[in-house]
């Protein structure tokens, strides 16, 4: 556990106890995660193009363009992990490079 983990949590309501753990992930998930996401975000981006020339009032094309920020913000959330997980393995270990 070198890295750490990622934790998720479900989170229903804005009760105190309003949320269950749902998984926790180690290094390599969350770079699964993280990589998977580029060429969904590719992807969903170049339909959301599309779709801005032909229909651009349509509520799909608002879906899509919700669906491309939707998943770079997740990309960007889970860079930000992996980071620190590389960073707590770098410091852990005795291998920075400072």
């Amino acid at each position: 556990m070198s890295s750490g983990f990622v934790a998720m949590e479900w989170v229903y309501d804005e009760g105190e106890n309003d949320w269950e753990p749902v998984a926790c992930l180690e290094y390599w998930e969350v770079f699964a995660v993280a990589e998977a996401l580029i060429p969904y975000i590719k992807e969903k981006k170049s339909h959301a193009s599309y779709w801005k020339k032909r229909d651009p009032d349509s509520r799909g094309t608002e879906v899509l363009i919700n669906a491309v920020t939707s998943a770079e913000s997740a990309a960007a959330a889970f860079e930000t992990a992996l980071n620190k997980m590389r960073d707590k393995f770098k410091g852990s270990d005795g291998n920075s490079t400072d």
